[in-house]
Parts: structure tokens; sequence; C-alpha cells
């Protein structure tokens, strides 16, 4: 295992402003190798400034302003003795250990400050980082054999759902809701970070509160939707309006001959099948893939009627297939279909978007919800990851959760600290009311364990195949699979204890 060290580097201060700064930090330590952080340089002044008035000796100065790039502690300073944090994957910024380049952040000066954070925190309470470097199947038999042995491969690292599950069924990591630190952001407030990764009464991975815009929503092509007379979208939305019967009204509308030929070449919606059906329609009306007890549970009524409400649009033939290769082409021609702008929805994501260089007027909106939700809830997934803290490990889980507590709270302007999250989506979607509509969804995401388990969702690309072939009916589908799909949930669940 090839580790990587990250130490506190020392930068010279080359400008007067810059030093003055340094100094007004009132920084814990005075050896040396103290990190600067970096500052801006300072606007010209357009006027020459004022000569400070001589004070006397007994008058006490007026404090000097804290700086705007200084550290904002949540917990009080404590000495960690030098120790040595060894981290793995993405914890928890990509600028905590790789210092950002002007050339390729999307925001340099917020990119700037998380890592001058992650530099001071470093040294205010004394540790320096290591980063250990392995493949991501590796990481649970790593893990595994490294706890059982008392030596964790690594302290802290970030985890994915399919892995943070097994691990915690296994032990191997802690339950950050049963760690005992007063003052903690993430176990109380959670005004910077919050707790992730709910499952068998905990939760096992921490996260940041910033805005994400991972969320799957529906992408709108305006130009159909004004071409065929339909209702927008997000006028429907914002009215209350936006359901099942809406949408497929639109597709139905949109499904057409444009060239009069006799072939179709317009369509409702467009993406990958599977993904479709099991990532909105069944997410959208609270199904369930997975009961409590590890069950295949396809049959759940709410389930039931996203399936039948996927039966109608690929039994009509309101979904965009290519013309070569036939509705059950690759996964690439399906995914990517939307791109010809012959589809008046399809599947959207903030990265393939084109980066906002779309050949028509799109914008996004939820998807819409079913007769049967309950939550609010417009999509199903999993967990996002996060970091999570390794059983057996020399660092006690309140340390780990202390450091996590300052690396989150890397500016106590939240505006600014929202603006990092919103960087991405910003720079894709046209307008702010896309870029609200698309992080909204975050909070909008159902989670099931079949999400988790490897492959177990591809049984919803086979379902669409069928619906199409129109050669089973929905039950005789769910029964039909239903022994290798509680195989793969046997597997998993075995491999997790």
């Amino acid at each position: 295992m090839k580790r990587f060290s990250i130490k506190a580097c020392a930068l010279v201060a080359l400008l007067l402003v810059a030093l003055l700064l340094l100094l007004a930090a009132c920084g814990n330590r005075d050896d040396e190798d103290e990190y600067v952080p970096y500052v801006p340089d300072a606007p010209e002044q357009a006027q020459e400034q004022e000569p400070t008035p001589d004070t006397d000796d007994d008058v006490t100065p007026e404090p000097s302003p804290e700086p705007v790039l200084g550290r904002r502690n949540v917990h009080e300073i404590r000495d960690f003795g030098g120790r040595t944090l060894i981290t793995a994957r993405h914890i928890p910024f990509g600028a905590y250990l790789d210092e950002p380049d002007p050339a390729t952040s999307y925001n340099y000066a917020l990119d700037r400050m998380v890592w001058d954070n992650a530099r001071g925190l470093e040294q205010d309470f004394n540790f320096v980082t290591e980063r250990a470097y392995f493949a991501d199947y590796d990481l649970t038999p790593i893990l595994t054999a490294s706890v059982m042995a008392g030596d964790p491969m690594a302290h802290m690292f970030s985890m994915s759902a399919g892995m943070w599950f097994p691990s915690a069924m296994n032990g191997l990591i802690h339950a950050i809701d049963t760690i005992d630190l007063p003052g903690s952001d993430i176990l109380g407030p959670q005004i910077f970070g919050e707790m992730r990764g709910y499952a068998l009464g905990h939760y096992w991975l921490t996260g940041t509160t910033e805005p994400n815009h991972d969320g799957h929503t529906l992408g709108i092509n305006q130009d159909i939707i004004r071409a065929i007379g339909a209702p927008n979208p997000i006028d429907l939305y914002n009215n209350g309006q936006w359901t099942w019967e809406a949408m497929l009204d639109i597709m139905r509308l949109a499904t057409r001959d444009t060239t009069g030929d006799g072939v179709l070449d317009q369509w409702g919606l467009a993406g990958q099948p599977g993904d479709i059906v099991v990532n909105l329609i069944v997410g959208s009306n609270d199904g369930v893939l997975v009961d409590d007890n590890f069950q295949y549970a396809l049959d759940h009524p709410n389930t039931l009627e996203a399936l039948e409400f996927a039966d109608t649009i690929f039994r009509e033939g309101l979904w965009q297939f290519c013309q070569e290769t036939g509705p059950h082409g690759g996964w690439p021609v399906n995914f990517w279909a939307h791109m010809e702008g012959r589809s008046a929805f399809f599947v959207s994501h903030t990265w393939n978007l084109g980066g906002g260089d779309m050949p028509f007027e799109f914008n996004v909106v939820p998807f819409p919800t079913g007769p049967s939700n309950t939550s609010g809830n417009t999509w199903l997934g999993n967990d996002r990851w996060g970091p999570a803290f390794a059983v057996a490990s020399p660092w006690e889980p309140a340390e780990l959760l202390i450091i996590v507590d300052e690396l989150f709270n890397w500016t106590d302007d939240l505006e600014l600290m929202h603006a990092q999250g919103y960087s991405f989506s910003r720079n894709v979607f046209h307008s702010e009311d896309d870029v609200q509509r698309q992080v909204s969804v975050a909070r909008t995401m159902n989670r099931d364990v079949g999400m988790i388990v490897p492959e177990f969702a591809w049984v919803f690309g086979t379902f669409v195949y069928h619906m199409i072939d129109q050669d089973m009916t929905i039950m005789q589908m769910i029964e039909t699979y239903r022994p290798q799909q509680q195989e793969m949930l046997d597997f998993f669940i075995a491999g997790s204890n």
C-alpha cells in the first residue's frame, strides 16, 4: 500500500500586506514552519491612508480586525501530538489534499479557502495527513483484513453506498450517531456538516450541507414543447399540476411523424430505459425493491403501480429508440439519445447536458410524483459518498469527528459555502431557477437497499424489453426473475456478515 505524505509547507510572504494579515491572524504556533494562507492581492488605495495617531503607553489599542480568510474553529483547539492521519479516497473535498490550480478550478478562490483551512487545521491541532492509495474494489477486503488485525489501512476514508453498507454490517466502521462529542456541528445543528448513510438504525457517514447537483431530474426540450403546443412543464410544476398524467399527455402529443413519411421521428421520452423505470418512475411513487427483511419486493403495491405506468410508456412507443439498432440498442445509444433533440423529455444529469451547450433550448424539472407517493420524493437512488471512520483506529472516533467538523467549517459565510456547491451547476444551466430545481432533488431521493446491491436494479432494463415485445405480463416478469434476484440479494447480505 503506497502512501503519500502531505505536510504543511512554508510559503514566503512577498507582500507586506500578506505579512500584516498573517500577524493579525494571531496564529497558535511561532515556529518557522507556520503555514501562510493564501491572500489575494489587495486593491490599490484610491487615497493615501491617514497616519496612525500616537497613543499613550497606558491606552490599550483597539484589536486588529479578524482577517477574512482566518479559520473559524468549531471546537476548542487541542494538541493531537503530531500524529499521522491516514485518509483514503476523496476526503472530503478535492482541495483538501490536492492544492487547487487556478487553471482548472471551477472557483479557485473558494477551493483555495478550503485548502488553506485544511492546512491551518493541521497546524492548529498538530497532526499531519497521509493518503493511502488502492483500487475501489480492494476497499472492503483490505479494510476487513486490516481491522481484524487491529491496524486499519486508513483511519478515515470516503465510502459509496456499496462500500459503507457491507462495512457497517461487518462492524468495520463506527456509527456516527453513537459518538460522544459535545458541541459537534454534525451531531447537532448541522450547519456545515450532516450525518448520512442511514441503515440498521444508525448513520454511518458524514457529509457537507453544501448544495448537491447530482440528483436525477427530467430534462425538457422546450423547442418541442412549443412546437406541439403543450403546456410548459415548469408552469405545471409551479402550479402544483405536475403529475404522471400531465407528463403522459405531453409525451403522447410529442410522439409523432414530423416529416409525413409514415415513420415516427419524434418521441415523448429519451434515456436509458432501465434507469427511467427504477430511478424515476418507481422512485417517484415510493416504490420498494427490497423489504426490511432483505427480501425481493417488486410485488409491492407502489412498485406494481409504477411498473404499470412504465408499461404504458413503452408499449405505446412513447420512448425514443435508435432506428438502426432497434429498441434493444446498447447503453450509450439510449443514454445519449436526447442529444439528437427528438424527445420532449429526457433523463437529466448535470454531466449529460454538454456543459450547457445543447442543440435546443432546455430546462429541468423534478420528475412528477405518482398517485401513491406520500413522501414527496421524486427518484430512487442510494446515499451519497462521505467520510467514514474505521474501527480499531488509533484515533478515537470523537477525534476524527472533530477533524471533519473543522474541515467542513471552512468558512462561516454560508452564502459563500453554498456558492461552492453551486459552482458546477451554474456553469451548466442557463437560469438560476434551473439551478435551484436541480439541487432541490438532492433532498427528494428515495433510498433502497436494492440500489446498493451490485447489478440488482439491472433487471428493470430486462423488464422494459418484455414491455416492448409484449411477451409477458407485469406479474409474469416479477415472478420469472424472483429467484435470481433473491439469490443476488442473499449473496450480497451473506458477504456483508
